[in-house]
């Protein structure tokens, strides 16, 4: 099994910036034009595209994961914010099948993981932010510069957007609970 140059890249980009006593929050937005998004507190340590494959989201996971608990993070620090996801009447059949692969597989893999793991729907993650109503363009390129407003040093995609703001929400929520 091979990752794609982006993953291999990413996955090697950086040494991880968290200590001990941080809690992890991985952010997944699973839909094939999506992405993942790993932050310690307001670090982000890693953010990159959907993987293609089954095999290449398992493997970045499990490499994830490993790194982290390398720097000596355990497993139990680690919470996974998905996004709970559904199809729309209008989606064509073959991207809502593919769209609820991706969710189940992400999900397969976290619990495999043993990570603990928290659906959110995206209208809750969203109102967090406050974005206003507009349609779905406009509403990426909102989240997009939120993204790069929170993490002005990092590289922010369309792609990846979703998935850095599901974990910054994540965090907070997280934050509320201590």
């Amino acid at each position: 099994m091979v990752l794609n140059t982006n993953n291999q890249k990413s996955i090697k980009k950086q040494k991880m910036k968290t200590n001990s006593s941080s809690k992890v929050i991985i952010g997944i937005d699973p839909g094939a034009g999506g992405g993942v998004a790993i932050c310690s507190g307001k670090k982000m340590i890693d953010s990159i595209a959907c993987p293609k494959s089954e095999e290449d989201m398992a493997h970045y996971l499990r490499h994830m994961i490993h790194s982290l608990e390398i720097e000596g993070i355990a497993k139990s620090k680690v919470t996974v914010y998905i996004e709970n996801v559904h199809a729309f009447p209008t989606d064509a059949r073959n991207s809502a099948f593919k769209f609820g692969m991706n969710f189940g597989i992400w999900i397969g893999v976290c619990n495999t993981l043993n990570l603990k793991t928290i659906k959110v729907a995206p209208q809750t993650w969203i109102k967090y932010f406050n974005v206003p109503k507009m349609d779905k363009p406009s509403r990426k390129k909102y989240l997009k510069n939120i993204a790069r407003t929170a993490f002005p040093k990092e590289k922010i995609t369309l792609k990846t957007c979703d998935a850095i703001l599901i974990a910054k929400y994540g965090y907070a929520q997280q934050l509320i609970k201590e």
